[in-house]
């Protein structure tokens, strides 16, 4: 039973992530989307409990229904895609940023 419910929870912290990533925002997004503070999204993405109004406050910033951060059928397979999102976001982020450090060099130079 206990292994279940860790499980459960661990599964419910992957789908926030999930759907943070899907919805290309970072913990700073859906912080200021949620008005908390983003080191409460963090603690939440690494295992800190979720409250039923929590849940509902995150489903509101990612635009999704309360239920579908409880529901999972594959952890391994969650885990799986959220590690290739997760690659894909920083890729992204850090292209991003590598484009605007060449802008300010640009701008520099003139």
């Amino acid at each position: 039973m206990l292994h279940k419910r860790r499980e459960y929870h661990e599964g419910e912290t992957l789908l926030i992530k999930y759907y943070r990533l899907t919805r290309d925002m970072s913990q700073g997004d859906l912080a200021i989307a949620c008005h908390v503070q983003k080191e409460f999204i963090t603690q939440l993405e690494a295992g800190q409990n979720i409250t039923r109004d929590t849940r509902i406050t995150l489903a509101r910033a990612l635009q999704i229904e309360p239920w579908k951060l409880c529901k999972f059928n594959n952890l391994e397979k969650l885990k799986q895609t959220v590690q290739k999102l997760d690659r894909k976001f920083k890729k992204k982020r850090a292209g991003a940023k590598r484009q605007r450090r060449k802008k300010k060099v640009f701008r520099k130079r003139k």
